[in-house]
């Protein structure tokens, strides 16, 4: 979208406002009209300025969304039991070819383990239901 807006200095105002003079009055109302238009097709969009960024930035395809934060609570089944970690740092390497997400989290002892974002929902949870009903489900498979 093209710019319509300048700074002065002190004021924001259309790039295009002519001097207000008698025989301008047509031009400088087209500019308060063309910047009403831009300004009604922004609320339109129902969004807030960080929304409307997030979704710029989405459409780019560059939006990661993040699946936890630090201080979330995960559930692992790899040994057999839900084992409630604590989500304690994410790093993420971006390159041309692979977007690699690593959550690492530790247990009451202290002890780190690290997840790759492929694993939450395989061997690692966002809720202890669905680790739960995961490792159900993992026991009813052994039991066959």
């Amino acid at each position: 979208m093209e710019r319509i807006t300048v700074f002065d200095g002190k004021f924001w105002a259309h790039k295009n406002f002519p001097p207000v003079k008698d025989d301008t009055v047509d031009e400088f109302v087209d500019c308060v009209k063309e910047l009403a238009a831009r300004l009604a097709a922004y609320e339109e969009t129902g969004l807030e300025p960080e929304e409307l960024a997030q979704a710029q930035a989405k459409k780019k395809g560059r939006l990661v969304v993040l699946p936890c934060d630090v201080g979330d609570k995960l559930y692992d089944v790899t040994l057999g039991e839900v084992r409630e970690k604590i989500v304690i740092s994410l790093s993420m390497l971006l390159s041309k070819s692979v977007n690699h997400l690593v959550i690492h989290a530790e247990n009451f002892r202290n002890a780190v383990t690290s997840y790759e974002l492929q694993d939450i929902g395989k061997t690692v949870f966002l809720t202890r239901e669905a680790a739960e009903a995961a490792l159900k489900e993992r026991e009813a498979e052994h039991d066959r």
